[in-house]
């Protein structure tokens, strides 16, 4: 293994990182605004979470990341005995079970499932992706290889599965899609070709009516209140974030 320095370091992603935490205190900021107090707690507790979190990407950005692949197996079995352990002893907030309690601490382990799961992708991916031989390119196996992707494929999507059922049964839209999305973005870097992800994709948006009926209630309220948070701005603040924010941009 490559011992890391500051001369590997990567400022670029540093930058985005730190303007996404901007970015997300900058919505908090007009989610949570109130007249009659400068700075709201949810804010500077956010804001605290934000440095120890930059602080965290550049400590391990100096540990070669090859050895953060050789534990992806013990990461995945940990993502999903605390997402079980969420379901049977976590705490219900808002009528979702997302939460568990230590002392002095909630703990919300579908946060650290996303990290987790883009980790055990690349590690899955980084195993199976290989060059065609030159046997295979001087025979053209083109329908041999588009196999082999759509299998590699498929028992990704088989990794994430797991994942994605226990976070719904939370229930967490949000954290839900993005998983899914983590693996077509891994998939994308790892070489997936196009029609593959392009099939898989169309597969939801097809059977879109029915997804929608199996949907549980707020999250089809969430979803329409994104699309149209003018419709109905007092409901329970569902489309008060979305109306905050662009008030507080414009």
């Amino acid at each position: 293994m490559q011992r890391a320095s500051w001369r590997n370091f990567d400022p670029i992603l540093l930058a985005v990182s730190i303007l996404l935490v901007g970015y997300g205190l900058l919505v908090i900021a007009s989610a949570t605004r109130v007249t009659d107090v400068s700075t709201s707690p949810a804010l500077i507790r956010q804001a605290v979470i934000g440095v120890v979190g930059v602080m965290v990407m550049i400590g391990l950005s100096f540990v070669d990341y090859r050895a953060i692949g050789q534990i992806a197996p013990i990461l995945y079995i940990f993502m999903l005995v605390t997402l079980v352990f969420v379901l049977i002893l976590g705490t219900f907030v808002a009528g979702a079970q997302r939460w568990l309690e230590v002392p002095g601490l909630r703990i919300q382990p579908s946060e650290l499932a996303k990290l987790i799961i883009v980790i055990c992708m690349a590690r899955f991916f980084a195993g199976r992706t290989k060059e065609p031989t030159p046997g295979e390119v001087r025979a053209n196996l083109a329908t041999g290889m588009f196999a082999d992707h759509v299998r590699t494929n498929l028992v990704a999507l088989a990794i994430v599965a797991p994942a994605v059922v226990l976070v719904y049964l939370q229930p967490d839209l949000g954290t839900t899609l993005v998983l899914i999305s983590s693996y077509f973005s891994v998939a994308f870097f790892a070489g997936a070709p196009f029609t593959i992800l392009g099939g898989l994709a169309s597969v939801p948006l097809l059977g879109f009516p029915v997804v929608w009926q199996v949907m549980k209630p707020y999250m089809r309220r969430r979803i329409s209140s994104f699309l149209s948070p003018d419709r109905d701005p007092l409901e329970i603040g569902r489309a008060h974030a979305e109306l905050q924010s662009r008030q507080y941009l414009v």
